[in-house]
């Protein structure tokens, strides 16, 4: 049910500020209800410690608000091309961490240095070109890398975003890309910090998406 779902987003941004994976009101969630096909989104605005589930808008995959006591968040656009980009994919998020927006700020990719960025990000987190937030030019770039096989990705000069097939797997999937991010930072200080091997990645993959590895 949409009610289930948008209280689950409730929880799941005040995991986010809790984290330390956004600041204020920054960043924002959507959450594809299956059984409806509509939409939860975080509202724009808002601050995640006073949020309820009624303030949280639902929209149709098309973009229509379908009822919410609040504007949806500016980058809805980007959220609906993100879940409707590849089968399988039901949430998402768009954190302003710290060190993952270190990275997209001089533009570099990062490969997936740790093992917990490996099983939830995959083999790497491109970097999209600098888009305007909540431009269809920015839903579009994130639509074909989501389509190139990417889960997670760094939003030159803005932020990062991670996509999954289920909600509970936002949290820890953006917290290791952040960690990565870290690691990867720090560990540039002293050397070239190493990528795992193909094979490791896809191993590791298994083990948090197991027969949905694919999405």
């Amino acid at each position: 049910m949409i009610e289930k779902t948008r209280k689950h987003l409730a929880r799941i941004a005040r995991q986010m500020l809790a984290r330390g994976l956004t600041d204020g009101t920054s960043g924002n969630i959507s959450l594809l209800d299956k059984s409806s096909q509509l939409v939860a989104v975080t509202p724009s605005g808002m601050p995640y410690t006073e949020m309820t589930a009624g303030q949280i808008p639902v929209l149709k995959i098309t973009g229509e608000v379908v009822w919410g006591e609040c504007p949806p968040t500016s980058e809805y656009r980007m959220h609906l091309a993100a879940l409707a980009a590849r089968e399988g994919i039901s949430a998402v998020i768009h954190t302003h961490s710290r060190f993952a927006i270190a990275l997209a700020c001089i533009h570099q990719a990062l490969p997936s240095i740790t093992v917990d960025m490996a099983a939830y990000c995959g083999k790497e987190a491109p970097v999209i070109p600098y888009q305007t937030p909540g431009s269809d030019a920015l839903a579009s770039a994130v639509t074909d890398t989501i389509r190139r096989g990417n889960r997670a990705m760094l939003l030159a000069n803005h932020g990062a975003l991670f996509a999954a097939p289920e909600p509970d797997l936002l949290i820890d999937g953006a917290e290791a890309l952040e960690l990565a991010a870290m690691a990867y930072i720090r560990g540039s200080i002293v050397g070239v910090p190493q990528p795992l091997l193909e094979g490791d990645v896809n191993d590791l993959l298994d083990l948090v998406y197991g027969q949905k590895r694919a999405v």
